[in-house]
């Protein structure tokens, strides 16, 4: 799907459930991808944000199944719970590096400070040690990753909040 230069926002559940879109150009002047956007689209695998936006709402990628990476460009400030959630493929969340909220580190999405984990890509498997700057894991932070066999909390993790490691089956 190429979206019309027009369109400055994608509204809440605009694509949900398009089982056939495979990628998404999103124009240059979006500025907000409203949330449940592009829920349960099972086939896209390729989405390109663009500099121009500026917030990702709750559950925007939530349950694309064959979506592989992503990159979070410079203006984004604003990124909502488990917007990437129970992506099954998703191995990467880059943030590109002039980002003045976000940060990733080995493609785990944290806030600029490294304070808070945001979230862990699905698609990673095996076991995860927790950055010991981290003090709070947020809502959903693992949530769908069903191939992670264990994690490694560091005592200074003062906060894991509600559904952080919701359907982890192998956890």
């Amino acid at each position: 799907v190429d979206i019309p230069g027009s369109v400055n926002d994608i509204g809440t559940m605009a694509f949900a459930n398009c089982d056939s879109l495979t990628s998404v150009t999103i124009p240059e002047g979006v500025t907000s991808i409203g949330e449940s956007a592009f829920y349960n689209c099972d086939s896209l695998s390729d989405v390109i944000i663009p500099n121009s936006v500026t917030s990702i709402g709750r559950g925007a990628f939530d349950c694309c199944s064959s979506l592989t990476s992503v990159t979070i460009p410079n203006s984004v400030t604003s990124i909502g719970r488990n917007a990437f959630s129970d992506c099954d493929s998703l191995t990467a969340i880059n943030v590109a590096t002039g980002n003045t909220a976000y940060k990733s580190v080995d493609g785990v999405l944290f806030n600029k400070a490294g304070t808070k984990l945001i979230e862990f890509p699905a698609g990673k498997s095996g076991g995860y040690s927790v950055p010991s700057g981290v003090k709070r894991i947020v809502d959903y932070a693992f949530d769908g990753c069903s191939s992670l066999t264990h994690v490694i909390i560091p005592e200074n993790v003062s906060s894991i909040k509600w559904g952080a490691f919701m359907k982890c089956s192998s956890l």
